[in-house]
């Protein structure tokens, strides 16, 4: 039960994602370096066994957790925040396809039917907000959200296999974070600068007006917070949890997204956000008894 207390701790920290969605309006390079140089700081006051530079396998696991991060903060900036939400976490249904190829994990009609019932409650929890129609880029928004899904789904059932391997958890946190930093900073911002100089007038006073102090502080926190230390709560867990249950108890984070919208920024619930709730509570307390 302590490692699935330092999971539900995980989620509820990653939870706040949502409100880094909102509050900081960075151009997406500069928020992942900031990200990731204070999400690799933050490993640095705990001990690791030896500190591995290079390793493949974390590598590629960097490459699925850069490209989550992308494809989700792409899609928040222009879809709705409910649709973006709802498509990301179709991601536990897809954890039971991959865990059972990938880990060789023994996938029951009841895993698969909990995981559909806890994206039910996802649905109802944001069907009243989500928004159809839209641009190219409100259309591409949510090609990137569902991609996101796949993405999520890859990055929980790797690490679950990095660390069945690896137990090292703090080093392979410094691992993803040093590799997520030079992807951003050598592949991503390269190809951001060039989008740059299509129309470098506009977009050099939009980069300017968003280097507020407010922004690079709540980056940083985020960093140390989310990409750091929840970081190395859900790899020191999952050594010990199979991938099908910690995807089903992933449903318990949009239960603190919601929360937390609701006691930040005053959003009302809904009868049928209640239900959702309730039933993301119950996939979670089952999947916890029983499994």
């Amino acid at each position: 039960m302590t490692n699935i207390a330092i999971l539900l701790l995980a989620w509820f920290i990653f939870s706040f994602w949502g409100v880094v969605s909102r509050e900081v309006d960075l151009p997406i390079p500069f928020l992942l370096i900031i990200l990731t140089f204070f999400g690799c700081m933050a490993t640095l006051p705990f001990k690791s066994a030896k500190f591995i530079v290079w390793n493949k396998t974390a590598f590629i696991i960097s490459i699925i957790l850069i490209l989550d991060l992308f494809l989700l903060f792409f899609s928040f900036r222009y879809v709705d925040f409910a649709t973006v939400i709802t498509l990301h976490y179709f991601a536990p249904v897809l954890v039971m396809l991959f865990s059972g190829t990938v880990l060789k994990e023994k996938i029951n009609i009841s895993d698969i039917l909990f995981s559909l019932i806890g994206f039910a409650g996802v649905i109802l929890l944001f069907i009243h907000e989500m928004q159809f129609g839209g641009n190219y880029l409100h259309l591409l928004g949510v090609i990137a959200a569902f991609l996101s899904s796949i993405t999520l789904a890859a990055v929980i059932v790797y690490q679950r296999l990095y660390m069945i391997n690896n137990g090292d958890y703090i080093n392979a946190v410094r691992q993803y974070n040093l590799y997520m930093f030079a992807i951003s900073l050598l592949v991503i911002m390269p190809l951001w600068l060039g989008w740059v100089l299509t129309d470098f007038t506009q977009n050099i006073a939009t980069l300017t007006a968003s280097l507020t102090l407010k922004n690079i502080i709540m980056a940083s926190a985020a960093g140390v917070m989310i990409q750091g230390l929840a970081m190395i709560l859900f790899n020191s867990s999952i050594r010990f949890i199979q991938a099908k249950t910690v995807a089903k108890i992933s449903y318990t984070e949009i239960f603190w997204v919601v929360i937390l919208g609701s006691v930040i920024y005053n959003q009302h619930l809904y009868p049928l956000q209640i239900i959702g709730m309730a039933i993301i509570l119950l996939v979670a307390y089952r999947t916890i008894i029983y499994e």
